[in-house]
């Protein structure tokens, strides 16, 4: 994940109330000690094109591509279109997420290492 996603995470949990600040502060703390994706010029140029081919905003692809990054299955996001997938990573939004739905879809899964992205 990314500064970035942290950021609207702790601004989302805090403006829906769903967790104090001092609660969404230390979570992102938590999550910001497993190396987040970093803010680079070719995260932003893949940014920009994912944009332009799909006619996201630029922030919303610069998430995708951190997922991407990340070798992420699955973005959290009520942002974008629930189920559409950018290679790899689908697109989950959270608030519509069946309670029935097996949990262990959404656990962490070791990937093989590949080469960084061009």
């Amino acid at each position: 994940m990314s500064a970035q996603v942290l950021a609207e995470f702790y601004s989302t949990a805090v403006r829906k109330k769903v967790l104090g600040q001092a609660q969404a502060r230390d979570l992102v703390r938590q999550w910001g000690d497993r190396h987040p994706v970093p803010q680079t010029i070719d995260l932003l140029l893949r940014g920009i094109s994912l944009q332009q081919e799909n006619s996201l905003n630029i922030w919303d692809a610069l998430i995708v591509e951190a997922t991407r990054e990340a070798r992420c299955d699955i973005l959290f996001t009520e942002d974008l279109q629930h189920g559409r997938r950018f290679g790899e990573s689908e697109i989950v939004n959270p608030f519509l997420v069946s309670a029935q739905k097996p949990r262990s879809r959404f656990r962490a899964k070791a990937r093989k290492a590949s080469a960084p992205r061009a």
